[in-house]
């Protein structure tokens, strides 16, 4: 019996800057690990004040960069090939056949006509043609150039046969920036064909208690405690969250990021942890534990660090996660306590690419 199974799933946030895409077609290149013989989109305009407007949305199979395109379909809403997002709305392409097979990449190309604004979105690595405007949907694009882009896409639908393990990294930038979820993605698709599908809902500056600082507008995204209804739990399939939230929550205080104006203590990070974990196993999904991570940025004080050892310390005392990715033994320097300076970026927070391959071996030694 068939059953609708997200390949792909991302999380949206608010943007600081309008993105101008008049008369334009961005691609984005989503990475597939299911068989299936359906699909369905979910597109999202949820965190705008304004309408959207999609000219044409267009799937075809293809490789890791965009190219040879295999059999193109335009997707249709509700009969439709041009669609209208009210402000905050969120939507499903209809049901349409299309065969795919684990290891091939879906190519999401969208059309945004004349006048079209994007003001919310999921922040991807896109593909843009040479000629910039225009439509150019069902066009095969010869090294067209990656660049940061805000797309409508908030999730790529299967329909399958099989029951594949649903896995969700919700977090923050370290999350986002894809250093440790890449390569962990990357081995568990090359190892077990058919059987993972990960989604990456990490939000750049989110927060687990605190909405993003009114000076960023919804940049930084709603509340993980707000958003891991939409973003988590509403996931077709979903089976396991890796939870790495918590250390913008600690790092933000006393500084201008900082417009709470409440105290935070450990205890109220861990409580909060504990209530998404129980929402989680009502839906029967597993739960991972990502302690927050040491730093070396001049901001994170020795109080903060004293913070960030207690809520880790605490969640594992509690033990309502069914696993914990022990991290400090890995990443902490044992003279300083801080990250290694070979595992962290200049900002002395975001993993570089050893530090990310540092964690994902952690990963896969405990879990796999």
């Amino acid at each position: 019996m068939g059953h609708w199974v997200a390949s792909f799933h991302d999380a949206f946030s608010g943007q600081l800057f309008e993105s101008e895409a008049s008369d334009m077609t961005v691609r984005v290149i989503v990475p597939n690990n299911l068989n299936g013989t359906k699909i369905r989109l979910c597109l999202s305009n949820e965190y705008s004040g304004a309408a959207l407007q999609i000219g044409e949305v267009w799937v075809a199979v293809c490789n890791a960069h965009g190219e040879g395109l295999g059999q193109s379909r335009r997707l249709t809403v509700k009969g439709k090939t041009a669609v209208v997002l009210q402000a905050g709305e969120v939507a499903y392409t209809d049901e349409t056949d299309y065969v795919l097979t684990a290891g091939e990449y879906v190519a999401v190309t969208m059309y945004f006509p004349k006048g079209t604004v994007i003001r919310s979105g999921s922040l991807l690595y896109s593909y843009l043609p040479s000629t910039r405007s225009g439509n150019h949907c069902q066009e095969e694009w010869k090294h067209a150039p990656a660049e940061l882009s805000i797309i409508a896409l908030k999730r790529l639908d299967v329909y399958t046969d099989g029951k594949p393990c649903v896995i969700s990294a919700f977090g923050d930038s370290i999350t986002a920036g894809c250093s440790w979820y890449t390569p962990l993605r990357q081995r568990l698709y090359r190892e077990y064909p058919t059987r993972v599908a990960m989604g990456n809902t990490g939000i750049c500056g989110n927060r687990l208690l605190s909405d993003s600082p009114v000076m960023y507008q919804n940049w930084f995204g709603n509340a993980g405690v707000s958003r891991f209804g939409q973003d988590v739990l509403s996931v077709p399939g979903i089976s396991y969250c890796i939870f790495a939230l918590g250390t913008n929550d600690i790092g933000y205080l006393g500084t201008n990021l900082d417009d709470q104006n409440q105290p935070l203590k450990p205890q109220m990070v861990v409580r909060a942890l504990e209530l998404l974990v129980s929402r989680a196993r009502e839906k029967g999904v597993r739960c991972i534990y990502m302690p927050v991570f040491p730093r070396r940025d001049a901001d994170f004080t020795e109080e903060k660090e004293r913070m960030r050892r207690m809520v880790n310390e605490e969640v594992k005392r509690q033990g309502f996660f069914d696993e914990i990715m022990e991290m400090d033994s890995v990443l902490s320097d044992p003279k300083s306590g801080n990250i290694k300076v070979e595992y962290v970026q200049e900002d002395g927070l975001h993993l570089n690419e050893e530090g990310g391959l540092a964690v994902e071996r952690k990963i896969c030694s405990s879990l796999i």
